[in-house]
């Protein structure tokens, strides 16, 4: 899988790193679901009467989603990050012509 990026009318091609993307997908999967959590704990628990209050607890639900899903993606990316690079230094203790 490669990249292609643009650089003064030049196309350079980048190989994408698997293990990267991995991170990358959990940060996502792990921020999606933050997210959901979250916003199925504030619709399940609140019962706005007005509509002050309603569109008061849904940009704060909608908030405070976007607070979780970014923490957990963040947590994740650098939890996954943190065992990639454990592994990449056992592998090449091991096996250091590769």
């Amino acid at each position: 899988m490669s990249d292609q990026e643009s650089v003064e009318g030049e196309v350079l091609e980048t190989e994408a790193d698997p293990l990267e993307i991995l991170g990358k997908i959990a940060k996502y999967i792990a921020g999606y679901g933050a997210g959901a959590i979250v916003g199925q704990i504030i619709e399940a628990n609140t019962s706005p009467k007005h509509v002050v209050q309603k569109v008061g607890m849904y940009v704060g639900g909608f908030a405070l989603a976007g607070l979780a899903a970014h923490a957990a993606g963040k947590y994740a990316e650098e939890y996954v990050g943190e065992a990639v690079n454990t592994w990449r230094e056992v592998r090449l203790r091991e096996f250091p012509s590769d």
